[in-house]
């Protein structure tokens, strides 16, 4: 598995980087590409992800790209800087100049200025290596196959250049890889598990077999997959009850909730009452996991005068 640098403009080769990717991925190779913003930041992004890779890959069309303008004397595009940036850091480099222009209109041909920075840099690849010539994405595909196979070939046999290349690296990425796998494994398997927080069968039955309500929103501290899971069980039972349930959705900045789940209740005038739907969610919810505010707290953000916001808290 090798990481592969795809660097190009992207208004006029959106099709083409998308079929490099998509054979890399299938070559089982890694594809790391460079960023459509234009700003410094994300230049030196695109500089410092060349590094990291084992290949870079240039697809050339008839649009000379975005010029930064700090740190950029000669204000070349960031394709072109990119293209540098990879003979410097000694990065094997695989050019794919597109002979046809498929819309004028997104290449620089109609400005003079422009298109003559495209034949500069056109000039400068065919002079630092051998670019392969495509018309078709079938001929860029050809190319790309063909000067991806060649380059690693030529690391595998050549120790001098092969330190991107070597055993080690690849047992060190793959382990890197597997660990990562591993995470989300575990991650899946955690999601997985019994639900702690479910309301008990008698509980859902009293949601069932009493006055319906509605929820008007669920809320969960951001970031908290625990508090997540719960808002979600929550909505699911309340579902699964016929009741009305709104979004749910994460927040931040609220300190006044601390890491606790809020449920906006419409319609909650009649929480004392007997059977009420507050009632039979509050009674529904209480467990030795989870404690349910009892005095629903007034709040202005509150879609209407008659709604509370209920505090659920894990124990």
């Amino acid at each position: 598995m090798a990481r592969v640098y795809i660097s190009s403009t992207v208004a006029d080769l959106e099709a083409e980087r998308q079929a490099v990717m998509t054979w890399l991925v299938a070559a089982d190779h890694q594809p790391v590409h460079s960023y459509g913003p234009n700003s410094e930041t994300v230049r030196e992004s695109c500089l410092d992800d060349i590094d990291g890779c084992d290949l870079y890959v240039l697809i050339l069309g008839h649009r000379y790209g975005f010029q930064p303008e700090e740190g950029n004397p000669e204000k070349l595009s960031i394709t072109h800087l990119e293209f540098r940036r990879a003979e410097q850091s000694g990065i094997p480099r695989i050019a794919l100049l597109r002979t046809s222009v498929p819309d004028i209109g997104l290449s620089d041909l109609l400005d003079p200025q422009r298109a003559a920075l495209v034949r500069t840099f056109n000039d400068e690849v065919r002079g630092k290596v051998r670019p392969a010539e495509f018309h078709d994405l079938q001929g860029l595909i050809q190319g790309l196959s063909t000067g991806v196979q060649s380059e690693l070939n030529k690391l595998q046999r050549d120790p001098a250049r092969r330190g991107r290349w070597d055993a080690k690296t690849e047992m060190a990425r793959q382990q890197e890889w597997a660990a990562e796998i591993e995470k989300q494994l575990e991650e899946i398997k955690r999601r997985q598990e019994p639900r702690n927080f479910f309301p008990p069968r008698e509980g859902q039955d009293f949601l069932a077999n009493n006055a319906k309500g509605e929820i008007a929103e669920f809320l969960y501290p951001k970031g908290d997959g625990e508090a997540e899971r719960l808002a979600r069980d929550i909505q699911s039972i309340l579902g699964w009850a016929k009741w009305k349930v709104g979004e749910l959705r994460a927040y931040e900045g609220l300190g006044e909730y601390g890491d606790d789940i809020t449920v906006v209740v419409k319609g909650g005038s009649a929480f004392l009452k007997h059977n009420a739907p507050l009632v039979a969610l509050v009674q529904a919810l209480e467990s030795e996991h989870l404690r349910v505010g009892k005095q629903p707290r007034l709040d202005p953000t509150l879609p209407s005068d008659n709604s509370f916001r209920l505090i659920i808290s894990r124990r």
